[in-house]
């Protein structure tokens, strides 16, 4: 099952926030920092919605201005697209 969209959408953004993918467990992954710093985990599956899944980043310390601004960079590239 390919992940939803709203996974694939906040995995890129937690990429360009300098997180990379560190192996996944059944639909569950698990991002880290340089040298592991910090992680968190998000859900591939479409049960979650868009609001559930930045929640649960909120609650696992990602920094929310520096997600919002990097989503609202892509909702711009996108509109030029």
């Amino acid at each position: 099952m390919p992940p939803s969209r709203t996974f694939a959408l906040l995995a890129a953004a937690l990429e360009e926030l300098g997180y990379h993918e560190d192996g996944d467990d059944d639909g569950v992954y698990l991002f880290t920092t340089y040298r592991n710093a910090h992680s968190v985990v998000l859900h591939a599956s479409d049960a979650l919605s868009m609001e559930q899944q930045v929640a649960s980043l909120l609650e696992q310390g990602v920094d929310m201005n520096a997600l919002w601004r990097v989503l609202v960079k892509r909702a711009e590239e996108a509109a030029d697209d």
